[in-house]
């Protein structure tokens, strides 16, 4: 134990460390740790600052307990952050081999605010805790699977970019104040939320399956690209839907869509079994097939490529046709 029958400050670089009964750093203490190699239990309960390319076995952290990277570290299995921990400079990185990175529902991750700068983790992740998102991050594991049951925020210009992944599941709250919250799926991958998504800002997901299975799904913006979208509550844009719902080669199932009077909304080649309600301005482009379109008095839809109706379709509101070839198609 550092400061009992150990040194006050340790600092070890390029260390292979092996300690049978394990390293203890009480809470008031502060080590630094520089590619170290670690096959023995490290209790973390003060300040720990780690740069350089580091291994640890095993590492626990507690309530009370600074974690400060500013290299890069690799658990060979399972990591839980109990405390604070700070992602410091460009490329700070977080592997877990096999096993998951966990925060804790006692536990806060923090990015520098630096847009050049990116923050990783590698390998599944599951947030319980608060992911402050002042800072870029990117989720980088292959077929990854990422949990958020806790807070994560986006509230700057950068983004949490979630990539190559195979599932993402968010059952807490994503909290958009600004920038852009971005999932992109190995191609059978998908994406459910059952939570809360909210804010000015942006939420993305590319490939796989989108599914919006309960909660409040109501950023200011959504866009949804190359998927099938499974939206089971009704949902109407702009009061428990996004304000701005862009779909770009989706497949889409929901109870019923409505857009409002004063919202405008963009699909590109969209194939739609569910009832869609358009009374504000729907743009069409691309190569899309709607199964049930009801246009209000106030609504305009412009049409810059095709639709085709497979039954009947009735205009109530402004329609234009803006482009060479643009075509309606209704099948019986």
């Amino acid at each position: 134990t550092l400061g009992t029958d150990g040194p006050d400050n340790l600092t070890l670089s390029a260390v292979n460390l092996t300690a049978p009964n394990g390293l203890m750093n009480p809470d008031t203490f502060s080590q630094t740790f520089t590619s170290v190699t670690s096959s023995s239990p490290i209790v973390n309960n003060g300040t720990l600052t780690m740069t350089g390319t580091s291994t640890l076995d095993s590492l626990t952290t507690g309530t009370t307990s600074s974690l400060a990277l500013t290299g890069s570290v690799t658990f060979p299995t399972a990591f839980t952050n109990n405390g604070a921990m700070s992602f410091g400079s460009s490329g700070s990185r977080v592997t877990v081999t096999t096993g998951t990175f966990t925060n804790s529902a006692t536990g806060t991750l923090t990015a520098a605010a630096n847009n050049a700068w990116i923050a990783y983790i590698t390998g599944d992740f599951t947030n319980a805790g608060t992911v402050d998102g002042a800072g870029y991050w990117r989720l980088d594991g292959t077929a990854s699977v990422v949990d958020n049951q806790g807070t994560w925020t986006v509230n700057s210009t950068v983004q949490s970019d979630i990539t190559n992944n195979e599932t993402f599941t968010n059952s807490g709250t994503l909290d958009l104040t600004a920038g852009t919250f971005q999932v992109t799926h190995t191609g059978t991958g998908a994406s459910t939320t059952s939570g809360t998504v909210q804010g000015a800002g942006q939420f993305r997901v590319t490939n796989g399956t989108f599914n919006f299975t309960g909660g409040s799904f109501a950023p200011a913006a959504a866009t949804l690209s190359n998927l099938t979208a499974n939206l089971t509550p009704a949902m109407t844009l702009g009061t428990d839907g996004p304000d701005n719902l862009t779909l770009s080669s989706v497949n889409l199932t929901a109870p019923s869509l409505t857009n409002p009077a004063t919202f405008s909304q963009t699909f590109t080649s969209v194939t739609s079994s569910s009832p869609i309600v358009n009374n504000g301005t729907l743009t069409l482009t691309g190569t899309s097939t709607l199964d049930s379109l009801t246009t209000g008095t106030t609504s305009s839809v412009a049409l810059t490529g095709s639709v085709t109706f497979p039954t009947a379709f009735t205009n109530n509101g402004a329609m234009s046709f803006g482009s060479s070839g643009s075509r309606v198609t209704v099948t019986t």
